[in-house]
């Protein structure tokens, strides 16, 4: 039995359906996704008057992956619109055996208690371009009513004043 190969199949139909529908989900190359503002009016609202956001909620980083880095995956974020997003690792590592299994963030400098390996020194880093909202530190509120060491979290903010990634950290 010959078919005819000059018209279309179902399948090549649907699949040609789906390929226009990831196109139109993912934005077209040269065509980047529509950015707004976590606070832009342009926003989808909901009937409580909520704003919808973007969110990838199970992300690896190298903690959990090996490889990688957590900048390329904000980079990737920023690429596809993902407003925010949520690191969630789990290995051997973070049984915490034999690594430090509390930060109070009282200061910039911290040392662990018996079997929390030695001090840790945090130093502020900033690249791109911040504007002067950006920032952070060492704050006492807000601040975990868990904590048994009371008065300290840490604090950071970045904006960037173009549309390049601003990083503080």
């Amino acid at each position: 039995m010959c078919e005819d190969h000059s018209a279309p199949t179902r399948r090549a139909i649907l699949h040609g359906g789906v390929v226009i529908a990831a196109a139109g989900a993912v934005g077209l190359p040269g065509r980047p996704l529509r950015r707004l503002p976590l606070r832009s009016s342009a926003r989808a609202v909901t009937a409580d008057g909520t704003n919808a956001y973007s969110m990838a909620m199970h992300i690896h980083s190298s903690f959990s992956e090996q490889n990688g880095s957590m900048d390329g995956q904000l980079y990737q974020a920023q690429l596809n619109a993902v407003d925010v997003c949520w690191w969630t690792d789990h290995d051997h590592r973070m049984d915490g055996i034999g690594y430090r299994d509390v930060t109070h963030f009282t200061s910039f400098s911290e040392t662990g208690g018996p079997g929390q390996g030695g001090a840790w020194d945090w130093v502020k880093q900033k690249s791109g371009s911040n504007t002067s909202a950006s920032g952070g530190g060492i704050v006492t509120n807000p601040c975990s009513p868990n904590d048994p060491v009371a008065g300290g979290s840490l604090h950071l903010a970045a904006q960037s004043s173009s549309t390049s990634p601003a990083k503080f950290g």
